[in-house]
């Protein structure tokens, strides 16, 4: 009787871990940005992740949605420092039923970067906590802002 009480206690366990796990990962250079955009996007839908930035990062410009097509997921970016694009365009772009949460980072932009910073695509949720802030980009044209909500939603 006991063992398989035990038995069925420990297949619950892993039923349950199994389905609600948050995936993890620690960027503190580019590589180690590529690989936890890469992680998310592999993932597929309906997942957590969290990405802790540790100190100032420069990362690649993102010309599409940053985290793939997958939907349903939440991105918390949080940490102590910055994250820069390495050229000019937009650090992130948020897409269909995804939602990027910023907290506590500086998303810093470029003096001569005319492109937004965030760009919110259709269903794409963005959301900036704790002491969050968007930094140092021109602004010279609407698409010179610090975030760009296209059908989607900004909540500061």
């Amino acid at each position: 009787m006991k063992k398989g009480l035990l038995f069925i206690v420990m297949l619950a366990y892993v039923f349950v871990l199994g389905f609600s796990q948050t995936n993890s990962w620690t960027v503190n250079n580019t590589g180690t940005w590529i690989e936890a955009v890469n992680g998310i996007r592999s993932e597929g839908n309906n997942k957590t992740h969290i990405i802790t930035i540790t100190g100032n990062i420069s990362i690649p410009k993102s010309d599409e949605i940053t985290f793939g097509s997958v939907t349903d997921i939440t991105v918390t970016i949080e940490g102590k420092g910055s994250i820069t694009p390495s050229s000019n365009g937009s650090l992130i772009r948020i897409g269909s039923k995804q939602t990027v949460i910023i907290k506590n980072i500086i998303l810093q932009g470029r003096t001569a970067n005319t492109s937004s910073l965030v760009v919110i695509e259709k269903s794409g949720t963005f959301r900036m906590e704790g002491t969050t802030k968007l930094s140092g980009n021109t602004i010279t044209s609407v698409n010179g802002a610090g975030v760009h909500v296209n059908g989607g939603t900004f909540v500061m």
